[in-house]
């Protein structure tokens, strides 16, 4: 078992029949891992092989991730959610080599295993790997990627929910601007190839990613109460738009002054 880096699943109780099909598929596409994984859940326990289960009675979602996190001992953590199914052999020399670079420098906070979309990426010293410009959006996200597990705790927040966790997160961020977070320059040259989590929306089943990824025969899982949708998946109304913008520009504005909220 290699020590240097833990697997964080992000997992949660009421989308448990997803994890037959997620670790299904890891199996598959990342034989013989040689990282040790663990799944995070709130009470429920389950059995596969390899993985140990972290529990945490905590409600509030950034909070309960903290807990996992703080229960690590490994101080670099790949965190994988638990819709992220890989589509392809997990190139692991590519990640190998990423854990690497942040071994030799503490300065890099995260390598996103994801094209980050925002504009705000330059040319790193690390082969074919980007840098974040620090004021960029998602700076904290929660694709694929590789993380110093203290500095992804410093930016998180107990109360926020997981998109009030990327936006704010990534505000809090610009504190590190000294720091590094690097990404790849696209999807395509992701060592972890997978759909970016649209298996499961809004707590229902994206009919359309089933057929897409041959999910027909995981039925028992897949007929577990929830409904399955192929349209209409995400929806926010005007005034949660505005709402969200004011908060965002909010501590933005606090951020140029050095408050990071």
């Amino acid at each position: 078992m290699d020590n240097s880096c833990a697997i964080l699943v992000l997992g949660c109780d009421k989308n448990i029949s997803v994890l037959n099909i997620f670790f299904d598929f890891l199996k598959k596409f990342w034989p013989n891992c040689k990282y040790p994984i663990y799944l995070g859940l709130e009470k429920s326990t389950v059995r596969y092989e390899g993985v140990s289960t972290l529990n945490s009675n905590e409600k509030q979602w950034a909070k309960r991730i903290k807990s996992y996190l703080m229960s690590l001992k490994e101080e670099r953590v790949l965190i994988i959610l638990d819709d992220f199914l890989p589509e392809a052999p997990v190139d692991f020399h590519k990640i190998e080599t990423y854990i690497a670079y942040m071994k030799e420098n503490q300065d890099i906070v995260t390598i996103s295993l994801a094209e980050i979309y925002d504009k705000a990426n330059f040319p790193s010293t690390y082969p074919g790997l980007m840098r974040r410009k620090s004021r960029g959006d998602y700076l904290l996200n929660m694709q694929v990627g590789l993380w110093n597990k203290s500095i992804l705790c410093a930016l998180l927040r107990d109360k926020e929910t997981p998109w009030e966790t990327e936006l704010f997160g990534s505000i809090r961020a610009r504190k590190y601007a000294k720091y590094q977070f690097l990404c790849i320059p696209s999807d395509q040259n992701s060592p972890y190839r997978y759909g970016r989590g649209w298996l499961l929306v809004r707590g229902c089943w994206n009919g359309n990613e089933i057929k897409r990824l041959g999910l027909e025969s995981y039925y028992k899982d897949i007929f577990d109460g929830k409904d399955i949708i192929y349209k209409g998946f995400m929806h926010i109304s005007f005034i949660q738009r505005v709402i969200r913008r004011l908060r965002i520009i909010y501590r933005k504005m606090l951020s140029r002054v050095g408050v990071y909220i």
